[in-house]
């Protein structure tokens, strides 16, 4: 759905993270279904980047999950708090709707190591007074540079790597591109592509 589509005070990130706040938060009602379920997850997206010290412009809510029990429970327990949810076509993204905010939530069900390392790595957190699991740094950037490996969305994942990057206190940049390199060896058996890891370095330099 197109930002124009939205309620105003969703167009703008302020906004956004306002929304979240309260009771009637979307993260809130979120997060419970996902403990109710006992599934694993961790906040990624757009999102995730705004936790992790960038304010970008996103308008949903994107989580990757292991489902123990299947995504049909966890469809059913969202239903159940707020949330409006189809059945999953894929059996691989569950979407929800949040009724009282129109907040779009999409639930990734991790499929590979790198996906794996996220939510192994996550921590709790706070966004917006609301408890939600966050990505480690180096889980984060992985998510991004695998999804930068898709043409169509290469730019943008690899603007918010920079600004990942850019975040950190500089102490903590190459210590955190020397473990993206040695978790993407370890999850994908390859080196990063070629120049990925020249500019990585490049990107942690900059001050």
């Amino acid at each position: 759905m197109s930002s124009r589509g939205k309620p105003h005070y969703l167009r703008r990130l302020g906004g956004l993270a306002r929304a979240y706040s309260g009771p009637a938060s979307p993260l809130r009602a979120l997060e419970l279904a996902l403990a109710d379920t006992d599934t694993p997850h961790v906040l990624i997206g757009g999102l995730a980047v705004v936790a992790g010290g960038y304010d970008r412009h996103t308008d949903d809510i994107d989580v990757l999950v292991a489902p123990q029990h299947g995504l049909e429970r966890l469809r059913m327990r969202l239903n159940g708090s707020g949330f409006r949810s189809p059945p999953s076509r894929t059996g691989t993204i569950l979407r929800a709707l949040h009724r009282e905010s129109g907040v779009e939530v999409e639930l990734l069900v991790a499929q590979d190591e790198i996906d794996e390392y996220a939510l192994r790595t996550s921590r709790p957190g706070i966004f917006a007074g609301q408890a939600i699991r966050l990505p480690s740094s180096t889980g984060l950037i992985l998510l991004k540079l695998k999804a930068s490996l898709d043409p169509k969305r290469r730019a943008k994942a690899m603007g918010d790597v920079l600004n990942l990057l850019a975040a950190l206190p500089h102490p903590n940049r190459t210590q955190v591109v020397r473990a993206t390199q040695i978790q993407w060896a370890a999850c994908t058996g390859r080196d990063l592509p070629p120049g990925w890891l020249e500019t990585l370095s490049l990107l942690s330099a900059i001050s």
